[in-house]
């Protein structure tokens, strides 16, 4: 039995940062998709900040610079960012900055606060699909942000659970991002696209 939703949702590309992220395909048609009930206002959201770091996390490591991921370790472990497939950022961030000279500060950030958003990463082959699933509760923020990896553009698909429409997101390089409030319990399927001719690495930030 299909439900009406009451909105279309917010599909972005976000800057580095997310502040101020707009809508970046055309808004869904209501009347099929069941999952949404009312869309979430443009904002810097836990899984935009995490998203952010993440990139500069990456790029500090890319250029060597051991300060700037000193800064980028504690800022994922004050944000309370956890790894959902084994490989926690923060720790090889701090290795990987201590073997680079950066000793530890007075001011470090101490794991133990609340979970925040969960974070794992991908690979597609060239031309490829990727897919996984991920469950949401009724009347709770629903938060998923893409985080390229390779310098290469990424589209960015969610349906719920009876295949209608949450949002779609062109390709870019940039973070993408999709959030909604769905109106019933389902689990929603999230699909990354790669039409490049080469392999492409990416993250996914849930919240």
């Amino acid at each position: 039995m299909k439900h009406i939703a009451g909105a279309a949702v917010l599909g972005c590309v976000l800057a580095l940062g997310g502040v101020g992220c707009a809508p970046t395909s055309e808004p869904v048609d209501p009347t099929p998709a069941r999952s949404v009930d009312r869309p979430m206002a443009p904002r810097l959201a836990e899984t935009d900040a995490v998203g952010a770091i993440l990139q500069g996390g990456m790029a500090a490591d890319a250029r060597n610079d051991g300060e700037a991921l000193y800064d980028m370790a504690q800022a994922l472990i004050r944000m309370g960012a956890h790894s959902d497939d084994g490989t926690d950022l923060a720790d090889v961030w701090l290795r990987r900055a201590h073997d680079l000279g950066v000793h530890d500060r007075t001011d470090v950030a101490f794991r133990g606060r609340t979970l925040g958003p969960g974070y794992r990463q991908g690979h597609i082959g060239a031309h490829g699909h990727f897919r996984t699933h991920q469950s949401f509760n009724a009347g709770q923020r629903a938060e998923i942000v893409l985080v390229p990896i390779d310098d290469a553009p990424l589209s960015l698909d969610v349906v719920d659970d009876e295949g209608a429409a949450i949002c779609s997101v062109a390709p870019s390089t940039r973070n993408l991002g999709c959030r909604w409030v769905p109106s019933f319990t389902g689990t929603s399927d999230i699909d990354v696209n790669n039409d490049n001719d080469r392999d492409v690495s990416f993250y996914i930030v849930l919240n």
